[in-house]
């Protein structure tokens, strides 16, 4: 089992462990495209883990206090048992509640009923999402109970695993719009004690599994504030992209090392680059001409920067692994590029 030593993390032999790897996303899961095959692929080009990225609180607790055993003995348990089959260790991710604009609030409407005005719009949910962070907001409390209790019962269902790692929330606040930086501090704040309650809710099952905390979205890393918990694991994301900073490799590399300077050395926790590449994810869609050039120089500033690991977002984007016209984005000779330079 993993564990954190001071900003690093190590293995039951103490040795620093540098955790490289790749996401499967919602539709790399869907109508069966993720098999273990994927895995074996993997783990034979280096890939030491694997991020089960933004499962769906809703998809899991149907009804309040109701968690749906049948959906983790059908997806979930599955999954999890490739991984622990192919001795790859294994983040389980669950996704924020921002507003999708193809699926509406990814909140249970029963987040919602009694508290907000229907009809349930974008920003309904935007003021849903602030609320449930906020821990000083009573509004929201039985919710958050909600959320730490599913926890619970993930964390008790697979603490004996060997290859099981916990990341509690994906991108905290992403898009959901903060009105002013005295509330975006406030965020930074309460966020992280929601954390805390959390991780203790996690540790309370007997689970000693690393813990990611993903960088909640509140303008400013300086607005960020510290989880006060042992064995917990920051996480961020960052892209060179096109129509946001940071819109070169460059501005990328110092934006890294501002991360690095926030969480390894002010925060003293270990740090892992979550989600890392170009966006839009390919030339044919807007992207970056010369994403292969920034992939090669990502990469190389991750290998030689002070992280516990990195993971390139996301398999799916791979040719032939999810067809469709929008996430199958790359053909196999850029494909095999890309895996060749990830797993190097």
């Amino acid at each position: 089992m993993l564990n954190v030593s001071g900003t690093a993390v190590i293995d039951g032999f103490g040795n620093k462990v540098v955790l490289v790897g790749t996401q499967i996303d919602y539709n790399g899961r869907k109508d069966g495209w993720f098999s273990i095959d994927d895995l074996d692929k993997m783990k034979s080009l280096g890939g030491t883990i694997l991020e089960i990225h933004g499962l769906r609180f809703k998809n899991m607790m149907l009804e309040r206090g109701i968690i749906d055993e049948v959906w983790f003995v059908n997806n979930l348990d599955k999954w999890v048992s490739w991984c622990e089959q192919m001795q790859i260790y294994y983040i389980i991710n669950m996704r924020n509640f921002k507003w999708s604009s193809s699926r509406g609030c990814m909140m249970p409407d029963w987040f919602l009923e009694g508290r907000y005005d229907p009809p349930y719009d974008e920003t309904t949910c935007d003021k849903a999402c602030i609320d449930l962070l906020d821990v000083d907001n009573p509004l929201q409390e039985d919710n958050r109970q909600d959320f730490i209790d599913l926890w619970e019962f993930i964390a008790n269902r697979y603490k004996n695993n060997k290859y099981a790692l916990f990341g509690i929330m994906n991108e905290p606040l992403c898009r959901v719009q903060l009105n002013d930086s005295s509330l975006a501090k406030h965020l930074g704040v309460t966020y992280s004690r929601f954390m805390e309650g959390v991780v203790d809710a996690i540790r309370s099952t007997g689970a000693k599994q690393l813990i990611f905390v993903d960088r909640p979205y509140v303008w400013y890393l300086s607005n960020v504030q510290p989880v006060k918990r042992s064995n917990i694991v920051w996480e961020d994301h960052l892209y060179v992209q096109t129509k946001y900073e940071p819109k070169n490799v460059n501005s990328w590399k110092t934006a890294m090392d501002n991360k690095i300077q926030r969480f390894v050395r002010d925060f003293g926790k270990p740090l892992y680059m979550g989600e890392y590449g170009s966006y839009p994810f390919s030339a044919y869609d807007d992207g970056l001409s010369d994403w292969q050039a920034v992939l090669a120089q990502q990469v190389a500033h991750l290998n030689s920067s002070e992280i516990a690991g990195y993971s390139w977002h996301a398999w799916s984007f791979l040719e032939g692994e999810y067809y469709d016209h929008i996430y199958d984005c790359f053909n196999k000779e850029e494909s095999d590029y890309i895996l060749q330079t990830i797993f190097r």
